[in-house]
């Protein structure tokens, strides 16, 4: 699903450019390409960094993805931006596009709203699920069951067909992602549905 995201907003940024280009009796170089591309990038990073509650161009998260490091930073502030939303369908779509980064800021970012007291349950147990997706590459988890309330025990992390990671995660970097939603999980102050991601993930990798 999120491979066939990126590359739609990919396709619609290029189709944009379509008609400036067939209006032109010279075709576009590369370097005109390139630059449109860009300037695709920085409007998305924009606006993102405007609001990342907001609605962004439908094209946006999708396409940050494949903006390079930039791009993977503007995924990582927006991450930290929603800690404290409620609004879970737009918390899921900029974790999910955040955790597909591979990037150590985005994981950094996911770990620092998961361990956050102060963050809402939604943004905490999501950011749960970018850990695990950023640590363990092909490997999810059900976050929205355990928020509306279903059994714990019946959450177990499920193969998925993500592309892999384009940030390049280090084994150090991706066992502190661990170490981190360990903590969550044991942590009795928690709100419920949170303790539950936090198992759920831990799961995937016992501790040693």
């Amino acid at each position: 699903m999120f491979t066939q995201a990126i590359r739609a907003a990919i396709i619609a940024a290029l189709v944009a450019f379509l008609p400036a280009a067939a209006s032109s009796a010279q075709a576009p170089s590369v370097a005109d390409s390139i630059a449109f591309v860009q300037q695709r990038c920085d409007s998305a990073a924009a606006a993102l960094d405007a609001s990342a509650e907001a609605s962004t161009p439908d094209w946006g998260p999708a396409f940050l993805t494949g903006c390079g490091p930039s791009g993977r930073q503007v995924l990582a502030r927006a991450t930290r931006a929603l800690r404290f939303s409620a609004n879970r369908g737009r918390i899921r779509e900029i974790y999910e596009f955040a955790a597909l980064t591979g990037d150590t800021a985005v994981l950094s970012a996911a770990v620092a709203v998961a361990g956050d007291v102060g963050a809402t349950p939604a943004a905490r147990a999501h950011a749960i699920r970018a850990a695990l997706m950023l640590s363990n590459p092909g490997l999810d988890i059900d976050v929205d069951r355990l928020l509306d309330g279903s059994a714990a025990a019946a959450c177990e992390p499920v193969a998925t067909s993500y592309p892999p990671d384009q940030g390049g995660l280090t084994t150090t970097a991706r066992d502190q992602g661990f170490t981190a939603i360990r903590a969550v999980a044991s942590d009795s102050s928690a709100p419920s549905a949170v303790r539950a991601a936090a198992r759920c993930a831990s799961r995937a990798r016992p501790a040693p």
